[in-house]
């Protein structure tokens, strides 16, 4: 079934597992988590929240009220993180950021930020109204930017990395090396015919 994707077992430990075995703290925050809790929970993001794992994936496409989308919450697709509720406790909406930033013990050791599916250029124009594509990226980084590097854990040891997945807006994925798609997909991050 098209977006059910694939959930890692517990044995396979990720970059949150080995930080938390170092005295290391992390946190997540998605823009627009929890907009819609028919869609997913607010805290962790698994897709649907009475469907939990394993189940069709709603957030494959953006609504006007609701543009978050699973497949770019990485913590969402590890038993390691989603079963001992390291999930939950450490990822949560993007709107929880700036009151963690506003001290340095508030601030993770790392945080991974992920934009909407508008504010990360995928769709253009977006459900919502906006521009979307390359505008609603510069539109996101102008407020982002200045609160992270202005905030006390920035200013102490901070490092700020960005990083983009949208190669066109057209949609060809040629743009962009000519990546092929994992084994047995139509597209990257999409199971099934």
């Amino acid at each position: 079934m098209v977006g059910q994707g694939c959930v890692y077992p517990a044995s396979v430990k990720t970059l949150p597992d080995q930080l938390t075995a170092a005295g290391q703290t992390w946190h997540g925050y998605m823009e627009d988590l929890g907009a819609d809790p028919t869609r997913e929970k607010a805290t962790c993001g698994n897709p649907g929240s009475s469907s939990g794992t394993g189940t069709a994936d709603p957030t494959q496409s953006a609504t006007a009220k609701d543009q978050y989308a699973a497949r770019h919450n990485p913590f969402a697709y590890f038993h390691s993180l989603i079963d001992s509720g390291a999930c939950d406790r450490n990822v949560g909406p993007l709107t929880n950021l700036t009151a963690d930033l506003g001290q340095v013990d508030t601030t993770a050791n790392f945080t991974w930020i992920t934009p909407d599916l508008c504010s990360d250029g995928h769709d253009a124009p977006c459900v919502d109204g906006r521009p979307g594509g390359l505008q609603s990226i510069n539109d996101f980084l102008q407020v982002w930017v200045p609160r992270i590097t202005s905030s006390p854990a920035f200013r102490k040891d901070g490092l700020l990395v960005i990083t983009f997945d949208e190669a066109d807006v057209s949609g060809d994925a040629d743009a962009c090396c000519g990546n092929p798609t994992g084994p047995n997909t139509p597209m990257p991050g999409i199971s099934g015919p």
